[in-house]
């Protein structure tokens, strides 16, 4: 692939995700076949400088299942070091 057109001057980053269970992955050695490189399908896509990278929701109910609690974490890139907490409601 050429990917030239979405690099610009200076310090680029490619990063590589590597979706580790498959079908296959009671095969012994699934995760490190004997082959070197990428092999499969590639697909590549940009986010901005600040983006959200992961999202974990929870629920949770009483006991007599009538109210519930929902809370989620966000964790967000951001060029920024430190944490920024938030609250939604509604």
């Amino acid at each position: 692939y050429d990917i030239s057109r979405y690099l610009h001057p200076g310090r680029n980053t490619l990063a590589v995700q590597v979706h580790r269970w498959g079908s296959g992955s009671h095969l012994e050695d699934y995760d490190q076949w004997r082959f070197a490189g990428i092999f499969r399908s590639v697909h590549l896509y940009s986010t901005p400088a600040t983006h959200v990278q992961d999202v974990t929701i929870r629920t949770g109910l009483d006991a007599k299942y009538r109210d519930a609690t929902l809370s989620a974490d966000i964790d967000v890139t951001a060029p920024a070091a430190g944490t920024a907490p938030g609250k939604v409601t509604g």
